[in-house]
Parts: C-alpha cells; sequence; structure tokens
C-alpha cells in the first residue's frame, strides 16, 4: 500500500504521477487550487458524507491522480458531463486542470449539489455547471463526453 499524499508538494504530486504512469503539467495556481478543492471537500464531508473512506483518507492518490489519467482519454474540445458528481471527483478536478473546458456536474442530491455550487464559486471556475437532477438529462451542450464514477449502469449511457 501507497504512502498518503496529504498534503504532498507539487513535485511529489508530479512523481506519484510519474510513478502511476501518468504525465501531467501542473503549475503553482492550479496546483494551489487543487489543494483548496481538497480541503473544502475535507471541510463538507464533515456533514455532508461527500466521500468514501478511501478518498477521504488519501484524496491525492485516490481522486486527483484518478482524474490525471482520465484527462489523458478524453477528447480536449468537447464539453464534459460527470454524472452523480457529488464530491467533485472527477469533473471538479478535471474542471480545475482545464478550466477553458464546459463542465457540467449532475447531482440529484441537494446536499451535494450545494457544495459542487459552492466550490466552483470559490475555486474560481465559471465553466462548471451543475444540474441537481437525475440521469438521463437534456443539457443541451452539443456532443459531449460522460464520464460517472460507479453511478449509471452501462445500459443508461446514451447513443
Amino acid at each position: 500500500m501507497h504512502a498518503p499524499l496529504s498534503p504532498p508538494t507539487a513535485a511529489a504530486l508530479r512523481a506519484a504521477s510519474a510513478e502511476a504512469g501518468i504525465s501531467i503539467d501542473l503549475d503553482d495556481e492550479t496546483f494551489e487550487r487543487l489543494g483548496a478543492f481538497v480541503e473544502l471537500r475535507a471541510a463538507w464531508h464533515q456533514t455532508h458524507n461527500l466521500m468514501g473512506p478511501e478518498s477521504a483518507r488519501d484524496p491525492w492518490r485516490r481522486d486527483v491522480l484518478d482524474a490525471f489519467a482520465l484527462a489523458h482519454v478524453l477528447a480536449p474540445d468537447a464539453p464534459l458531463i460527470d454524472v452523480g458528481a457529488g464530491g467533485g471527483t472527477p469533473g471538479l478536478i478535471l474542471a480545475i486542470t482545464d478550466p477553458d473546458r464546459d463542465v457540467h456536474l449532475v447531482e440529484p442530491a441537494s446536499k451535494r449539489s450545494a457544495f459542487l455550487r459552492s466550490a466552483a464559486r470559490s475555486l474560481g471556475l465559471a465553466r462548471v455547471h451543475v444540474h441537481r437532477a437525475r440521469w438521463p438529462l437534456q443539457i443541451g451542450c452539443g456532443a459531449a463526453q460522460v464520464v460517472s464514477r460507479a453511478m449509471v449502469a452501462p445500459a443508461q449511457w446514451p447513443d
């Protein structure tokens, strides 16, 4: 088992990414925003159950590196829809690392949607759109990429 990366330095995060076979280009501002996200989510998690125990113990390796891996397979110009966005993984993390991408976060729970809105606002993520709704949902953003972490059965994915 790996030692937790809480909180890592930018160099440690780059090294952990390289160890996992993921190359990242992480400037200081993006690293600081990721840290602010991790801290904000941990604070909200105390009362709103936003993540599982592994993510709570090691959010940098469990969630941030996971989102970095996903970023490598996404088309660069297509909007992203994160279904069951709850604690912001991977949608908010991807919005932090690519602030020019439109990211739609779909979450039916009101407390989690409130967290997503608050986090997007406090992190300055102007292209994040929170939808308090269940999937499937017509978002109207054209051709988009849809991601979900164990939330939507494959039969419910759009064609």
